[in-house]
């Protein structure tokens, strides 16, 4: 079994009083990967739900959870990210993974307090090419960029 985690780094240009706090990383959960061919995938909604194809989910995951606070009232938080996503993979190399997607919302709104979340899901996929997934936490850490 493979326990999938993903870990969110963000960066931002604010007060300085504003910051961002990982509450959850992304986690895929613990899935199987029966045989690598074709090239199998999961995806997990911010919502929580999750699809795979091909692949054998034996512990959902959960979302990445991420707080903003200090920003001020009701302002509007932009989120962002290149679209180029790093493979997750093992410390001892190997096969891995390629996260083909980051899902969230655009934006984000603060409370009166100047607090607001942001849950963030992904697609990843295997690469396909016949060679098995040695059991292990396969990471990887991705940008996204805060704006308002």
């Amino acid at each position: 079994m493979l326990k999938l985690i993903l870990l969110l780094s963000a960066f931002f240009c604010v007060q300085a009083l504003a910051q961002v706090t990982v509450l959850e990383p992304l986690n895929f959960g613990t899935i199987v990967v029966v045989k690598n061919t074709p090239s199998s995938s999961i995806t997990l909604l911010p919502s929580g739900s999750s699809s795979t194809t091909n692949i054998h989910l034996m512990q959902s995951g959960h979302p990445a959870e991420l707080l903003f606070e200090g920003f001020g009232a009701r302002v509007q938080l932009n989120i962002s990210d290149t679209g180029v996503y790093p493979s997750l993979s093992r410390v001892n190399g190997g096969n891995a993974f390629i996260l083909n997607s980051v899902i969230y919302a655009s934006s984000v709104t603060t409370n009166a307090y100047g607090m607001g979340v942001l849950k963030v899901g992904g697609q990843l996929s295997t690469s396909g090419d016949g060679q098995p997934y040695i059991d292990d936490n396969y990471s990887t850490t991705i940008e996204l960029t805060i704006s308002y």
